[in-house]
């Protein structure tokens, strides 16, 4: 289940690397552009007008290389930090027996809250939407998995 939940939640990593050096390198790339714009223009071979046109683009792809690997940086952030939400709550579901009959009747209900966050039942089937993140109880996230037919039908 947890390699399951780990695939949805992770994107292709061979892809997000490869982005990332191909921005790393397209920085380079643009860096050196404008140290040679700048020598063109201590060597006085080209004029102000056409430097500044060509140094605004620069500065602006530039920036905006540098805002997208930002984004790649965040996102791959954001995939280890669900990753670990997603360990964490699957430990909490695996130790959901042990010291129950230890637990009181406030401490049991503590427990299924921070596992379960709705119960659906009809004539048909009963769905249990389960949180997959513990720590805030008021989110889910994620697609919620649904356990069927754990109800005996009626005769």
């Amino acid at each position: 289940m947890m390699k399951t939940l780990e695939k949805e939640a992770s994107p292709d990593e061979s892809k997000t690397k490869e982005d990332l050096v191909k921005l790393t390198s397209t920085e380079k790339d643009l860096l050196s552009r404008r140290d040679n714009l700048l020598g063109a223009m201590e060597r006085k071979l080209i004029d102000d007008k056409d430097f500044q046109e060509r140094y605004e683009k620069l500065k602006v792809d530039l920036e905006n290389n540098r805002a997208t690997q930002q984004k790649l940086h965040s996102f791959v952030d954001n995939v280890d930090i669900m990753k670990n939400a997603l360990n964490a709550s699957f430990e909490e579901i695996s130790s959901f027996g042990l010291n129950w009959e230890y637990l009181d009747f406030e401490g049991k209900v503590a427990k299924i809250r921070a596992i379960i966050k709705e119960i659906n039942v009809t004539e048909d089937d009963i769905n249990i939407q389960i949180y997959l993140d513990t720590e805030s109880s008021s989110s889910v996230v994620g697609v919620p998995r649904t356990d069927k037919d754990s109800w005996p039908k009626p005769t």
